[in-house]
């Protein structure tokens, strides 16, 4: 694959290669609208400023476009048909694959005198892009349950990103509502993040996300299970498949204070407890992002138990994890690790700090270390 990268002006930076990608990190040039560009099919605006008849200039100048990430996307969609919708007038069906969308009231960290959006976007946004299949959406306390219900008829959602704005009140649009996207759209799911979500319950993506590869938790609070799942979880089938699929998994607790804020025990024995819970073969992960897990000294106690436990893990990235033993790091350290990230763990010695860089240096793995 060629790829070609370059800056202009000190404010732009351009990636142009056979994929047809074009990504804009602040403003859009006025060249990419040369018939040259015309065979883009995926626009990444990412920090760019534009106004919304900005997005709808660029539906009209690439008509192969099958990406547009920004967050202002449905309200341009909803802006520039919504009148024809309302009259019952003919609409078009757009290439779009992904849906980005901001119910919130905050805009670039700074509050505004109405939401980003109607809370009927996205029943307009399905009808005129029926064959999406990513979906970013950030919302806050404010946003009505029915915001994201259109979603459920789609034909399939490969990934999903929920983040939540917060100012400290409880939320109207809550896990229940995830809940029913996930158990229609669960089985096609790739990637699924939630950031500050409430009551999270991880059977509900255990049992519904079979096909994870990428799993980000953020700063969520969880619903904890009842006692009697502290190993029959393990034995789920769909436990099973999630757990020899997924590859990445990124967890950060939000909140050192609330106890509701950790991860149910049962949950990191699914994930970190050795080949022998899987039935239908091997782990697969590869990426392991932990910040403040929590794990329990007695859970760790079950799955620390050999070298290796991950035998595929490629990258780690430990912080702000206290209880965690110098021996139980080594069998995290896979044959395969090529990256190892510690942060903010004061309960290693100097002696074991510099024993873990020998052992690093002589598998040749980029480390970094930060008290």
């Amino acid at each position: 694959m060629q790829i070609l990268s370059f800056s202009l002006l000190n404010s732009l930076t351009l990636s142009f290669h056979s994929r047809s990608m074009l990504t804009l990190r602040q403003k859009i040039p006025d060249y990419i609208f040369d018939n040259k560009y015309q065979s883009i099919t995926e626009l990444h605006l990412s920090t760019v400023k534009v106004s919304v008849s900005d997005i709808q200039k660029l539906f009209t100048s690439f008509p192969k476009l099958k990406y547009l990430r920004h967050y202002q996307l449905t309200a341009a969609l909803y802006e520039l048909h919504v009148e024809d919708w309302k009259q019952n007038l003919p609409l078009p069906a757009y290439k779009l694959k992904n849906l980005d969308a901001d119910f919130s009231y905050v805009v670039r960290s700074q509050w505004t005198p109405r939401r980003s959006l109607p809370v009927d976007a996205f029943q307009l946004a399905t009808i005129l892009c029926p064959d999406t299949n990513v979906a970013k959406i950030r919302f806050d306390c404010s946003t009505n349950h029915d915001s994201i219900s259109p979603l459920i008829n789609l034909k399939k959602l490969k990934e999903l990103s929920l983040v939540r704005v917060t100012d400290g009140e409880r939320c109207l649009l809550d896990f229940t509502d995830i809940t029913l996207l996930l158990q229609k759209h669960g089985k096609h799911l790739i990637m699924l993040e939630l950031k500050v979500i409430e009551e999270v319950d991880t059977h509900v993506i255990l049992e519904s996300c079979s096909r994870l590869e990428v799993l980000i938790l953020s700063g969520c609070s969880y619903r904890f299970p009842e006692p009697t799942c502290e190993t029959s979880c393990l034995t789920l089938d769909s436990s099973s498949e999630f757990l020899t699929r997924l590859q990445y998994f990124f967890y950060a607790d939000g909140d050192d204070f609330s106890s509701d804020h950790s991860l149910p025990q049962c949950f990191w024995k699914s994930l970190l407890t050795p080949d022998r819970s899987c039935k239908n073969g091997r782990k697969k992960l590869r990426g392991l992002f932990l910040e403040a897990p929590r794990i329990s000294e007695l859970t760790a106690g079950e799955i620390f138990q050999s070298d290796h436990i991950l035998p595929d893990l490629q990258v780690l990235s430990i912080c702000r994890y206290s209880e965690l033993l110098f021996e139980q790091l080594v069998s995290l350290m896979s044959p395969e690790l090529v990256y190892l990230k510690i942060g903010q763990c004061d309960q290693f010695s100097a002696a074991q700090i510099k024993r873990l860089k020998n052992l690093i240096s002589s598998n040749n793995i980029s480390f970094f270390y930060e008290k």
